[in-house]
């Protein structure tokens, strides 16, 4: 099966050209792979062959599934035990799958379907769309209904607030980030600079992570106080993902070959650690404090130490690493390779192959 990011980021060029966002922490999206962890089941899409490998955690027996054509990315509610891919071809779609029976259950037509994000408290699907003049998608999973509403943003990141319920949109070429609220799907805006890449949160804290692509920076947002800081971190900063225990905050520099290292307390910059070529993805394992990065030009994964931000290993992986997922409780790490039409398994404990 062949694995692809939204935007591959084969150059430098084209990630200026793109507008699409990288895969992130727990909730934002788009995946190109997923864990369920209660389950242990892994789910990978393949676009170029509109399926979904359904890899179980305890042997690592393969199951595909037909979904639906360039199928992008996949998402999972833990609550429900559902899985949703989003299908960008034809006329754009959503197919839900049973994650008991691993079969498609129904199919849900979402024109110019984009990027997705689950809500698992309310149950509550969030899409948007390319190309839509600001439209997204609520779709409620007990009935698999679908509501368009103006967002006033494209959506090339996704990610929600579960506590407060809200859900927070970011666009490449913005100059805010679309805040919806999940009660009623009302809309405001928070103004930032233009060339968001990426949208993470801390719901501990309150606080909201936008790197800033073109700007090599990233906004902290205090959602409780609206203050804003900006902080310099790498070249082309474009993923961010946060440790809640630790409040660390770490930032993905696709072109200087890097991790920014923030205190979530202070913002103050703790460390900067080399990785591979070409970063595109990372994850964290908060409950081992290890941070894994798939380097998407050096074929390569470097698994981090959180506690004392040095590089604890460096992993082959397959080709063109895109895509990374943590199992916190088997304590194994799974990228999708572009490719090599594979996905790589990681022991966490050895930061050795399994597969």
């Amino acid at each position: 099966m062949a694995f692809h990011r939204f935007v591959g980021l084969l150059s430098f060029s084209a990630l200026f050209a793109a507008t699409a966002a990288a895969q992130v922490g727990t909730i934002d999206s788009p995946h190109g792979v997923v864990v369920n962890a209660k389950t242990n089941k892994v789910y990978a899409v393949s676009p170029e062959n509109g399926t979904l490998s359904v890899i179980n955690g305890v042997t690592n027996a393969v199951k595909v599934v037909n979904v639906g054509p360039d199928a992008k990315s996949v998402a999972v509610n833990p609550v429900t035990n559902k899985i949703y891919v989003v299908n960008r071809g034809g006329t754009g779609s959503i197919s839900v799958v049973d994650g008991h029976t691993d079969a498609v259950t129904t199919t849900i037509d979402v024109p110019r379907a984009s990027l997705l994000s689950i809500n698992p408290v309310t149950n509550k699907l969030y899409v948007s769309s390319s190309f839509s003049r600001g439209n997204a998608v609520v779709i409620d999973g007990a009935t698999n209904t679908p509501t368009t509403f103006h967002a006033g943003a494209e959506g090339n990141a996704i990610t929600i607030d579960t506590a407060h319920n809200k859900i927070f949109l970011v666009g490449y070429e913005d100059h805010s980030v679309t805040v919806v609220n999940g009660n009623d799907n009302t809309i405001s805006t928070i103004p930032t600079d233009i060339h968001l890449w990426e949208v993470a949160i801390n719901q501990k804290t309150g606080k909201l992570y936008l790197p800033l692509s073109g700007s090599n920076a990233v906004t902290v947002i205090d959602l409780a106080t609206s203050r804003k800081t900006t902080v310099d971190v790498g070249k082309v900063p474009v993923a961010v993902a946060v440790n809640p225990i630790t409040n660390r905050v770490y930032v993905l520099n696709y072109d200087s070959n890097d991790v920014t290292v923030l205190s979530g307390e202070t913002n103050a910059v703790l460390a900067t650690i080399p990785v591979g070529a070409w970063p595109q993805a990372l994850a964290i394992n908060p409950r081992t404090n290890m941070i894994y990065v798939a380097n998407t030009h050096g074929n390569s994964v470097t698994a981090i130490n959180g506690r004392t931000n040095t590089v604890a290993a460096t992993i082959a992986a397959g080709n063109a690493p895109w895509s990374i997922a943590v199992n916190a409780v088997s304590n194994k790490v799974y990228l999708a390779n572009r490719l090599s039409d594979d996905v790589t398994i990681i022991d966490g404990r050895t930061n050795k192959l399994i597969h």
